[in-house]
């Protein structure tokens, strides 16, 4: 709900519908297949934990393509069965918003809520479209700071952490996955901006030191202000096929 109402502000009877819409509540431990490819989706809000949507392929090697985070909405705008699986990085709580997203679909709840949940929606399209050019364009180095400069933005944007000061509950093993490099590659490419003093990891615990400089080394637009560029005129788009 924080997130939602960062993204358009909500009222009480909009608050209160998500509260109704939410109430059947999933717990799943860390390694825990939440969905698998090829079965039929659940639209899912993450209200705690970290989740992995993966792709596995064949010879025991993975993709991830995204982390979602507290706050995060899941499969609003999905066909009937997943096209990726999710994974939980951590323990994880969901809860099922299927009514929720049935309601926004058809048009029965407010212009508010569909406009916030639409933006949500934008903004999952631009974290996608983020990774697409990590994983084709940058340079180690460049993936690995755009990757925490945006996991910091989306944790602060779910008041979940302070956007350079942060819990980083995955391995390295993890972030190789989502970045496409080894594990050597990306232990080095760790050690390399500690030496910059750019950032500071310890265990689990990330410091973004020089957030200036490690955004223009990434070339990072927050995402807030990516969807700034896009006309606010636009209307909420259908959410269900």
């Amino acid at each position: 709900m924080r997130k939602l109402n960062k993204l358009h502000a909500l009222s009480g009877s909009d608050i209160d519908e998500i509260h109704r819409c939410s109430l059947r509540r999933q717990h799943y431990h860390h390694d825990a297949q939440i969905c698998r490819e090829g079965e039929r989706f659940v639209c899912r809000a993450v209200l705690s934990g970290w989740v992995a949507q993966v792709r596995e392929l064949p010879d025991g090697r993975r993709q991830i393509f995204s982390f979602l985070l507290p706050g995060d909405l899941i499969g609003m705008r999905r066909s009937s069965q997943a096209h990726s699986s999710l994974i939980a990085m951590t323990e994880v709580v969901t809860a099922d918003i299927t009514p929720l997203c049935e309601r926004v679909g058809d048009g029965r709840s407010s212009m508010a809520l569909q406009k916030a949940c639409g933006r949500a929606e934008e903004m999952e399209e631009r974290i996608l479209l983020n990774h697409i050019v990590r994983l084709g364009r940058q340079t180690a180095s460049q993936r690995l700071a755009h990757i925490l400069l945006e996991i910091g933005e989306r944790l602060a944007m779910a008041d979940q952490a302070d956007p350079c000061d942060y819990t980083l509950p995955i391995t390295q093993e993890n972030l190789a996955d989502a970045l496409g490099l080894s594990l050597v590659h990306i232990n080095r490419t760790i050690q390399t901006l500690r030496r910059e003093q750019l950032m500071h990891l310890h265990g689990r615990h990330v410091v973004l030191l020089r957030p200036e400089r490690l955004a223009s080394l990434a070339g990072f637009t927050p995402i807030e202000e990516q969807g700034a560029r896009s006309s606010p005129r636009a209307e909420p788009r259908s959410w269900v096929n």
